[in-house]
């Protein structure tokens, strides 16, 4: 599976649909609403840090890593680009499964 597609991505940019991460509205000033359902790796154009930013999601899926911090420009609702430094952690549940 395409981490893209991912279940785990899938709302709020990795959030659950009852949480909104205001920060990350107020960076690409998208509202909470227009975030949900996108996937954390929507408004990476760069191929390079989609690649990047994939391969370290399906090691931390796999359970190789706890978290994971990358930069890379971000698009912004008006076209423009701004570099970000995300991190990446993983809420495990109950059977310890992230």
């Amino acid at each position: 599976m395409n981490p893209a597609q991912s279940p785990r991505s899938s709302d709020a940019f990795g959030l659950g649909p009852a949480s909104k991460n205001e920060h990350w509205c107020a960076l690409t000033e998208y509202s909470s609403h227009e975030v949900l359902g996108r996937s954390i790796f929507d408004g990476t154009n760069n191929i390079e840090d989609i690649g990047a930013d994939h391969e370290q999601f399906r090691r931390q899926i796999a359970g190789a890593l706890d978290r994971y911090t990358i930069e890379k420009p971000i698009r912004r609702k008006d076209g423009s680009y701004v570099w970000a430094s995300t991190t990446s952690l993983g809420v495990h549940d109950a059977g310890g499964l992230v």
